[in-house]
């Protein structure tokens, strides 16, 4: 018989250096990706490099925190700041890691697209080619064993030109799964519309993941309203039993020290509806 998954099976944490989110929360942090899982009782990760931390010398010992989970996720390619990742990707290290660990089930491209009013006349709309990334997706498929590669896709993008759009659908068609992000809490009043319009630009061969922001990291920044947290975490547990998502993920464990409202929601959320049994 095959096993049940329930919500909580579904969900990852994004896991990045401790305090690596100061910029915005103007508050000091000191949490560890794994200590911040055990705080939410979040199963699966991703650990995504932030302004080149942690270098991939260091990528060992980040992993060895984290071999008791079921699944984790690596990044290839880190934030906007991480620049070694402009021109070099993180790919060899991934995949010296992945050979020797096996909860590693993927890699993920962070801030992959170069938001218009930041674009140069002779870049693309992405900081790698489709066939960049394509090239790294044959390269993990073909690993010791087969790894999925993710990429982050913001809704704010969905207003771009029509030709900007026909672009990122060719890279994003390059992936296994996207995960989809809403920058400005504000923006989730039209989160159903934005996500209709993704799946329409991306079809049934993609995997769709849904981002969750803990804190309102755009708009000006601050404190996530507990309505919109628990807005976006409803909408992602039906869109899980209807099949139209894959999984959430939560950002970000630099946040689950402070004593936020929406994390506190959250955690209590995981908790009552965390161990629901998923469709099929």
């Amino acid at each position: 018989m095959a096993q049940q998954l329930t919500l909580r099976d579904r969900c990852w944490l994004w896991g990045q250096a401790p305090n690596s989110h100061y910029l915005w929360l103007q508050q000091e942090s000191r949490i560890t990706p794994r200590e911040a899982a055990r705080y939410l009782n979040i199963p699966n990760m991703m650990l995504v490099v932030m302004g080149n931390q942690p270098a991939p010398a260091e990528f060992p010992t980040w992993q060895a925190d984290n071999d008791d989970l079921p699944r984790v996720v690596w990044s290839i390619m880190g934030d906007a700041s991480s620049h070694r990742n402009d021109t070099e990707s993180d790919l060899e290290a991934v995949l010296a890691l992945a050979a020797v660990h096996p909860n590693i089930t993927g890699a993920i491209m962070d801030d992959l697209f170069i938001f218009p009013g930041n674009m140069t006349e002779s870049g693309g709309v992405a900081r790698w080619t489709a066939e960049q990334i394509a090239q790294a997706r044959t390269t993990l498929r073909a690993a010791i064993r087969p790894l999925d590669l993710y990429a982050v896709f913001y809704s704010e993008l969905l207003l771009s030109e029509p030709d900007y759009l026909e672009q990122a659908a060719r890279h994003l068609a390059a992936c296994d799964q996207v995960t989809f992000w809403t920058w400005e809490a504000r923006n989730l009043a039209l989160l159903e519309d934005h996500f209709t319009r993704l799946e329409a630009m991306t079809g049934p061969t993609v995997g769709k993941l849904l981002g969750l922001y803990l804190w309102d990291y755009g708009g000006g920044s601050g404190p996530m309203p507990v309505e919109m947290m628990a807005r976006q975490c409803e909408m992602a547990r039906a869109w899980l039993r209807e099949g139209r998502i894959e999984g959430m993920v939560f950002v970000g464990s630099p946040v689950c020290d402070l004593g936020l409202e929406a994390v506190e929601w959250t955690r209590d959320w995981l908790a009552r509806v965390g161990d629901e049994v998923l469709p099929g």
